[in-house]
């Protein structure tokens, strides 16, 4: 309830600050335009050639995208059939997943988080994941997602100790923001445990490493390389001082000037970090006196130039894969650096300042190594020092190069690790195949028909079909008939969903109608198909089918079903269980626990045993993966102890005992 209350007070502070919102927008396209275009996006005001149903990534900006490349050509390969949005925040996000992708993805901007936009944008992608990145934490979009049963993954998740500060104090609201998502994909032991102290269920929580490691040459860096030292004389040494913030140009000047004494063939090459800076970068260039040309002019390179300034947008890492030596900007101010990895790529010896605290686990991996120079302060003389016993020694140049690779080489994994992460929760299209025709919508395991070598019908999911093909191999009798077919020698289970209590008495099968992923019979599926990647003892999934009439709906299910296994009830009034197999179902149970599956009708007739004593969980209607706690799992507990008493008051023969839960328990504990 409070955070139902934290979460309405948010959306009405961001509601109320809209308009001032857009005025930030215009303000800053003062001096970039790019701020005013596709302004309408902000409020999700989407393009119609937007396709709906696939998977929804963030990366906030130009180094997110680049980051997230690796991880985004693997997700193009895993769901070939799906459409892939990848959405940005800035302009140079935008204009780097076109450079990169171009029509491989769909691209728009990631909206304000402000309901009616948020409602909005989900309404018209209908995603069935969404992916954020290191801390892009949209609270009212994640709660959104969450309630539309939208898988949620933070994969690269980073939280310094530095910003944990901050977001101790919003608690309140990020706390259960974190724990809508299924799966929380730390770079380090330090930010996972960071994620942890600040209230993420530990469950939810593992550490792959960093995306950023994932990184590679390609053909096009190799095309922009060449296309760059074109423009260059064979006879320059380049000293490369990349991403840099006010105050970096300076500092950098006046260290070049010292070093030109001794180095007259040294070529100072700048990089802003923001375009909107390019243009004062090159008049402060020019009011200190020194000879610049600009990337952008196309102009080469001469004998008598001291500042190249790369005014451009994605050729930093060509930059690096031509440069002597690289200076991290942002490393000498409170900014807190920007990702070593890049040169390292290259075998480029590294400085940077004392301030890098946005790559805290990657630096100290390379100090540790010897695979970079941090300097202590900011002092424009020990940069000079550092700058002069590189340029003289060339074997400490190489030797700094080359033990930064090695780190980036034996770090690599995180974007595999990560699509491993998302095809536990999402299937991929070659597992699971879509039918939406009208008013009827149907998926089901495409891998299981292909091996059956038989062809999907919607059909399937009703019992006409069945008692027509003279499949029906028996039926049991519940709230309503659940049959059991045959097909082929496969053994299945159909389930037709019916209401219960006083409105089932009125309206015994139909739902109000939300949508496709947030039925019944689709969280059931889904989260049957995620047991099965954890190698739970339950139903495999088969297929499901919704049919929409109106605003209501009405579902079946197929599974798997369980061979030759009784339910307990049908055991106990034929004999005893002895006490192993009573913590063995105990140990059962832990384990379901254990992932955060809550069972919403945990009783002694949802508790198979097969002809090998094996226990197994069925009918996981309204059942879900939760935060691990103990007041539900208790709760769970309770019903199934309920339901044994029920059972032993009701049966004259029913062979259980306050001592065989006693056993179970034992099980469960253990």
């Amino acid at each position: 309830m409070k955070y139902f209350f934290s979460l309405l007070l948010y959306r009405s502070f961001l509601l109320v600050l809209s308009p001032l919102i857009v005025i930030f927008f215009l303000w800053r396209s003062r001096k970039n335009k790019a701020f005013r275009h596709r302004l309408t996006e902000r409020f999700a005001i989407q393009p119609k050639s937007l396709k709906a149903g696939g998977i929804v990534v963030h990366a906030a900006s130009v180094g997110e995208v680049i980051a997230l490349k690796p991880f985004i050509d693997k997700l193009l390969l895993a769901y070939p059939k799906l459409p892939i949005t990848l959405t940005t925040f800035t302009p140079t996000g935008s204009a780097q997943v076109i450079k990169l992708f171009g029509d491989k993805v769909q691209h728009c901007y990631l909206p304000l988080d402000i309901y009616p936009c948020t409602w909005l944008f989900l309404q018209k992608l209908k995603p069935q994941a969404m992916i954020f990145m290191e801390t892009e934490l949209w609270p009212n979009l994640i709660a959104q997602a969450a309630n539309r049963n939208i898988k949620l993954l933070l994969i690269n998740a980073r939280l310094s100790s530095h910003s944990m500060k901050s977001y101790q104090k919003l608690k309140w609201l990020i706390q259960p923001c974190l724990n809508h998502f299924n799966k929380i994909l730390p770079q380090s032991q330090d930010n996972l445990q960071n994620f942890i102290k600040l209230g993420a269920d530990d469950s939810r929580c593992h550490c792959l490493g960093n995306l950023k490691f994932d990184i590679s040459n390609n053909s096009k860096i190799d095309a922009k390389k060449a296309e760059l030292a074109a423009l260059l004389p064979n006879n320059r040494k380049l000293w490369l001082v990349a991403s840099t913030h006010q105050g970096d140009e300076i500092l950098a000047l006046a260290v070049f000037k010292k070093l030109q004494q001794a180095h007259p063939e040294l070529l100072l090459v700048l990089v802003p970090r923001h375009p909107e800076r390019f243009t004062a970068v090159a008049e402060l260039c020019r009011t200190q006196r020194v000879n610049v040309v600009q990337r952008s002019t196309k102009l080469p390179v001469t004998d008598s130039t001291q500042v190249w300034l790369l005014d451009s947008l994605g050729e930093l890492m060509a930059a690096y894969a031509l440069a002597d030596v690289v200076t991290l900007g942002g490393s000498f101010s409170e900014i807190n650096g920007h990702n070593p990895l890049e040169p390292a790529l290259f075998k480029k010896p590294i400085i940077t300042g004392p301030y890098m605290g946005n790559f805290t686990e990657i630096n100290q991996l390379l100090k540790a190594v010897q695979g970079i120079v941090q300097l202590t302060s900011t002092d424009e003389e020990e940069l000079t020092q550092a700058m002069q016993f590189l340029l003289v020694d060339e074997n400490k140049q190489h030797q700094l190069g080359n033990n930064a690779y090695q780190v980036v080489i034996e770090n690599q994994g995180a974007s595999q690790g990560s699509i491993e992460q998302l095809q536990a929760l999402l299937p991929t299209e070659e597992q699971v195949i879509t039918i939406n025709n009208n008013d009827v919508f149907c998926r089901y395991d495409g891998n299981l028909f292909s091996k059956l070598n038989s062809e999907f019908s919607p059909e399937m999911l009703s019992s006409s079909y069945w008692q027509h093909q003279q499949a029906i191999t028996g039926s049991a009798q519940g709230r309503g008939t659940t049959w059991f077919v045959q097909h082929q020698k496969s053994h299945w289970v159909l389930r037709h969903y019916y209401r219960g209590g006083l409105i089932g008495k009125f309206n015994k099968d139909h739902y109000i109608f939300t949508s496709q992923a947030a039925t019944r019979a689709a969280k059931e599926f889904n989260l049957l198909s995620l047991m099965q990647t954890w190698n739970l003892p339950a139903p495999k999934p088969v297929a499901y089918r919704v049919v929409r009439n109106g605003l209501f709906y009405r579902a079946d299910l197929l599974s798997s079903r369980v061979e030759n296994a009784q339910d307990l009830v049908a055991i106990l009034t034929e004999q005893p269980i002895s006490a192993d197999v009573w913590f063995d179902i105990g140990q059962t149970i832990k384990k379901f626990h254990h992932k955060g599956v809550y069972h919403h009708d945990l009783n002694i007739h949802n508790i198979l045993l097969d002809s090998d004593n094996k226990s197994w969980l069925i009918d996981f209607d309204q059942g879900e993966q939760r935060q691990i706690q103990q007041s539900w799992q208790q709760a769970n507990m309770h019903r199934l102890l309920r339901s044994f008493r029920k059972e032993q008051n009701k049966l004259t023969s029913f062979f259980w005992s306050e001592e065989n839960w006693r056993m179970l328990l034992e099980g469960y504990e253990h």
